[in-house]
């Protein structure tokens, strides 16, 4: 949607990891066969690099 801003790369390693720790706990108990969410791959997380301040 327009309005909305795109998910980060961070942000979409935190859900997939929330995921991963559920789906985790339904394959224990014998609701999955498989933790799919082991499978997804993410690109990785690149970090800003800091911008040079002005020199005295």
């Amino acid at each position: 949607m327009k309005w909305q801003r795109p998910v980060g790369a961070t942000s979409l390693n935190r859900i997939r990891e929330t995921l991963r720790a559920i789906l985790s706990l339904a394959v224990k108990q014998g609701l999955l066969t498989v933790n799919v969410a082991k499978l997804v791959e993410l690109p990785p997380v690149i970090w800003p690099k800091p911008k040079a301040g002005p020199r005295s």
